[in-house]
């Protein structure tokens, strides 16, 4: 059960050299390109990286965390802003069923609906959501496979605006458009024969969740 799987996944970070098939990635990633996005736009784009040299870079890039070199695949998920751009924006609305001038004027219009009309800052943070969905999507895919990830969201990039020199070397090495934010790493791989799985710790179901209003005290389903 989907539940189970959920309950199983933790973040490994000690990987075996062993490369997960292509077949696997694929179905993988996949999942990732079926998540649910805002208006249907997609804003992602994900590069699947297995050589060294690259991996090196992106060990840089993550502050030297050693798992990122140890890892066997690394995927590197992106959100590609360009398709708010007004024109882009404005097209893929014009795809949606039963749109008409009135409604599209609206989703243009609609500070709620239209990030690129608030700020980029409200455009970034657009992109970084969606893309956590597909990681979400891939992180469970990856789970029914056996095949276990870790993300690593701490890198510099334009959101935290570290190790801005490492970035900007990273994009050129990957080609990536300036309009994309590389929002995290994606690790895949199996675990070694030594690795001791982590208890996983989660805050309990009354403590994060309140019925009709927020109740700062746990509460209980009537």
């Amino acid at each position: 059960m989907l539940i189970d799987l959920i309950k199983k996944r933790y973040s490994l970070r000690n990987f075996d050299k062993k490369m997960p098939s292509f077949e696997d990635i694929r179905d993988i990633i996949e999942a990732g390109r079926l998540a649910p996005s805002f208006l249907n736009l997609q804003p992602w784009h994900f590069i699947v990286i297995k050589e060294e040299s690259k991996k090196n870079l992106l060990y840089n890039l993550s502050g030297c965390q050693q798992h990122v070199l140890d890892a066997p695949v690394i995927i590197a998920c992106c959100a590609d802003l360009r398709i708010f751009e007004y024109e882009k924006y404005r097209e893929n609305l014009e795809k949606r069923p039963g749109m008409t001038q009135e409604k599209l004027q609206y989703f243009l219009n609609n500070k709620a609906l239209n990030p690129a009309s608030q700020s980029q800052e409200a455009v970034k943070i657009r992109g970084i959501e969606e893309v956590t969905y597909a990681i979400s999507y891939m992180t469970l895919a990856a789970q029914e496979k056996g095949i276990e990830t870790c993300i690593i969201g701490g890198i510099g990039n334009e959101y935290t605006q570290i190790l801005q020199d490492v970035y900007a070397v990273t994009k050129m090495e990957l080609e990536l458009p300036k309009e994309f934010n590389l929002v995290a790493l994606l690790l895949l791989g199996y675990p070694k024969e030594d690795n001791i799985e982590p208890i996983k710790t989660r805050k309990t179901f009354e403590e994060i969740v309140s019925f009709e209003k927020y109740s700062p005290s746990p509460q209980k389903e009537n």
